[in-house]
């Protein structure tokens, strides 16, 4: 066996950056690219499997050459994004998945069933900020797959690129080998300036103007149309599921682990309905029967009752809320299967209402307090 060869097989495989493998790089940023090109072309002399005659040779340079090209990608990701050769930061972990590498944060925060971790990876040239979701318990796996699948079938689905900014950009899926049980792992895109509806009563308790719930109400039944399209009920509309960025009046639908599959066809049941949020869901699909198109919409319009400064249980609104807004809202939340079924068709009844209730519709601002 080649002794050279080994060594360098030994080095690349037990490199945990760019750097280990090329070598400090002291040149000027337009002349980093042509540095590296000349160090790994260096390298490749050696580990080309070309090089060798026997088949164990041979087998060991194919893989030490793969190696190097993977490396090769990685460190000019990093001369573009202004990166290589930075000290990295020791409170921060570096993971590496099949597809790219992430530098993750020590600190987290819990949500329900996932741990949630800021987190950054190198890609086209820049850093790109992000958020590692791991299941906190080896048992609840099958939910965070849930959630990836969900979130691979609508990126792909009917009207994607229509409707793709209604959900959230699902980056990488993995299973994480930490302590214990392997765990399952997903990297979302991170979003600034967005607020849940929790957040919104927080700053509103008494309630929001009807015409603010007006847009945010149109913009859920838009996300949720464009979901049951695709056969997929979302399975927890609930406020800290649902989340807006006030100026620009955009609306998203996050944690998609409770979805539903093709639930007309199938007859799957929610998973995981934790009792804190049994009062949300039609009372049939708590006791354990089978969800419809309606459960999203019956708990859409819940979400907009308790905004409005009203009981989502007993069905009552304020005063301030107009008569037949009120009556249009009562409507649908009715039990499951009595409840609307269609959210487009909802959707289109909902804006004639509001062309009655005010006229040519016109851009409605709101601001967090």
């Amino acid at each position: 066996m080649n002794q050279e060869l080994e060594i360098i097989a030994n080095r690349l495989m037990q490199a945990s950056t760019p750097e280990e493998v090329f070598g400090e790089i002291k040149a000027r940023y337009d002349e980093m690219l042509f540095v590296l090109q000349k160090n790994y072309r260096a390298i490749a002399k050696i580990a080309h499997p070309d090089m060798y005659h026997t088949k164990q040779e041979q087998l060991l340079a194919q893989t030490t050459f793969t190696l190097l090209t993977d490396w090769l990608g990685k460190a000019r990701e990093k001369i573009k994004a202004g990166e290589y050769g930075k000290r990295v930061d020791s409170s921060k972990t570096i993971l590496r998945t099949r597809k790219r590498e992430y530098s993750v944060e020590g600190s987290y925060v819990q949500e329900r069933i996932f741990n949630l971790y800021p987190c950054s990876f190198i890609e086209d040239g820049r850093v790109h900020q992000s958020v590692l979701k791991i299941i906190r318990e080896w048992h609840d796996n099958n939910l965070a797959e849930n959630e990836t699948r969900a979130l691979r079938t609508l990126s792909r689905g009917r009207d994607a690129e229509q409707f793709s900014p209604y959900i959230p950009n699902l980056i990488d899926a993995f299973v994480y080998e930490g302590a214990g049980a392997d765990r399952q792992a997903i990297v979302l895109e991170k979003y600034d300036g967005w607020y849940s509806l929790e957040d919104v009563y927080k700053a509103y308790p008494a309630g929001i103007d009807p015409k603010d719930m007006a847009w945010m109400w149109r913009r859920l039944l838009v996300a949720l149309g464009f979901s049951h399209a695709n056969k997929i009920l979302h399975g927890a509309v609930l406020p800290r599921n649902v989340w807006i960025l006030p100026q620009e009046h955009g609306l998203m639908l996050v944690n998609w682990y409770s979805a539903v599959f093709d639930p007309l066809t199938i007859g799957q049941r929610i998973q995981a309905i934790a009792s804190d949020d049994a009062g949300w869901y039609p009372q049939e699909v708590v006791r354990g029967e089978i969800p419809s198109f309606g459960t999203d919409i019956h708990m859409s319009a819940k979400c907009m009752v308790w905004l409005l400064g009203g009981d989502p249980q007993r069905k009552v609104l304020p005063e301030s809320v107009p008569t037949p807004l009120k009556a249009f809202l009562k409507g649908c939340i009715l039990p499951d299967r009595r409840a609307p079924q269609n959210a487009w068709n909802l959707k289109e009844e909902f804006d004639e209402l509001l062309g009655r209730l005010w006229g040519k519709r016109k851009f409605h601002p709101f601001s967090m307090k």
